[in-house]
């Protein structure tokens, strides 16, 4: 009863935490596809007014924003992840131990 006490909070944190920065994601992937797409249609003007370098490094930025909430996010997936394998785990060994320690139950095989 612990363990689940425990580990249920933490895996609805954890799942509530990667569904937010995934909308973040998302918001970031779509702002750097806005400025690509800009880029692409306005390339003339880009070339002719010399904005290559400037417009180069706004994108760099907004690719390495958007990097880094999928890296946030894939962090929180596979900690969630992990509570969910460790969880089943930790309570068969559980339930293992109290039936044949604490219940005195025989193992036959």
């Amino acid at each position: 009863v612990i363990l689940v006490t425990v580990l249920l909070p933490l895996q609805s944190f954890l799942s509530r935490r990667f569904v937010s920065l995934r909308s973040h994601v998302a918001k970031a992937t779509d702002a750097r596809v806005g400025w690509i797409s800009q880029a692409v249609t306005g390339a003339r003007v880009v070339k002719f007014n010399g904005w290559e370098l400037e417009l180069q490094q706004r994108i760099d930025r907004l690719r390495a924003n958007e990097i880094r909430y999928i890296q946030t996010s894939t962090r929180y997936k596979a900690w969630n992840e992990a509570v969910y394998f460790v969880a089943s785990l930790a309570m068969s060994v559980f339930i293992f131990v109290v039936d044949v320690f604490w219940a005195g139950q025989v193992l036959t095989a």
